[in-house]
């Protein structure tokens, strides 16, 4: 017995090189740091205003969320960003700004595709505990592409829908003041 003891207690565990497994779909958690994503659990109240209620999906930048305005009693969509978030990123989304701003002055770039962008309906920081998190809230957009085409039983589209897809595709890129985000050196 005193032998069985001696060699439990000699032993060290091998330490893991990774904490965390690897999950499809789901963001590192590793990623949960000091200048890295901001803990957000369901249920949470962001800007005493936003009540979380769904995750929307996360970006190399930023987390983004479902959420229920409790002022004007309507979803939204939160985009919390890193706190070490690209600045090109945090300037693209402080830009939906800008052009909400300016398709109210009825300028002549307020078009069919203008209508494709989320109004910027929000912006604050947050306070957390790996850093301070730019946040970026706007009406909940459309699926994306690839979410569209796993949905699908065939995983293939539809004639129809494909043509009002790569319709609304043309429209985008060729409306004035487009710009795209979440798009940076992998």
């Amino acid at each position: 017995m005193d032998a069985l003891n001696s060699l439990s207690s000699s032993s060290n565990p091998t330490p893991n090189v990774r904490e965390y497994e690897y999950i499809e779909d789901v963001e590192n958690l590793e990623n949960y740091r000091p200048g890295g994503y901001h803990p957000i659990q369901i249920g949470d109240k962001l800007h005493s205003r936003y009540q979380v209620v769904h995750k929307l999906g996360y970006g190399t930048y930023s987390t983004t969320w479902l959420a229920r305005d409790q002022q004007l009693q309507k979803y939204v969509a939160v985009k919390v960003g890193t706190s070490e978030s690209s600045a090109r990123e945090v300037e693209a989304l402080s830009t939906l700004a800008s052009l909400q701003h300016l398709s109210t002055q009825r300028l002549p770039f307020n078009s069919l595709g203008q209508a494709m962008i989320p109004p910027l309906l929000d912006r604050f920081m947050l306070q957390g505990p790996n850093g301070i998190h730019p946040c970026h809230v706007t009406a909940p957009a459309r699926t994306t592409l690839s979410g569209a085409k796993e949905g699908s039983y065939t995983r293939l589209f539809q004639l129809d829908v494909a043509r009002a897809m790569a319709a609304q595709l043309v429209i985008a890129i060729f409306t004035p003041a487009t710009f795209f985000s979440d798009c940076h050196p992998a």
